[in-house]
């Protein structure tokens, strides 16, 4: 496996993060869905860990790292595309002044999408 510092899959997985709390319905779909993957292992970590009687929360940057391991794994396993990458750039750019302009751009790619796919089915 690949090397990544935690650091960065931590940061690779908060811009992901903001894509799927920003994109616009019918974007990024894909990635909307390892990021529900994720959090929903993490719950039944968190509820299987505890059952054992063991701590499953020392604190957030532990999960965070363990979220971030998952989020890395899913890239890494699925390297030929590009989407992760692409999630990543459009989520930093959400804590930049294009934010909107950037939103506006995916929600006319994705319509343009949907135009083009109701033309030629």
């Amino acid at each position: 496996m690949n090397h990544v510092p935690i650091n960065l899959l931590v940061k690779q997985l908060a811009n992901a993060r903001l894509c799927v709390r920003y994109a616009p319905k019918g974007a990024f779909d894909d990635i909307k869905a390892a990021i529900t993957l994720i959090d929903g292992e993490m719950t039944i970590i968190e509820s299987r860990t505890r059952v054992l009687g063991l701590h499953s929360t020392p604190d957030e940057g532990a999960d965070s790292e363990l979220e971030a391991h998952i989020y890395g794994y899913l890239k890494l396993v699925n390297s030929d595309r590009g989407i992760f990458t692409t999630a990543e750039e459009f989520g930093a750019a959400m804590l930049t002044d294009q934010k909107d302009a950037m939103i506006q751009r995916v929600a006319q790619a994705v319509g343009a999408t949907a135009h083009i796919l109701k033309e030629y089915p």
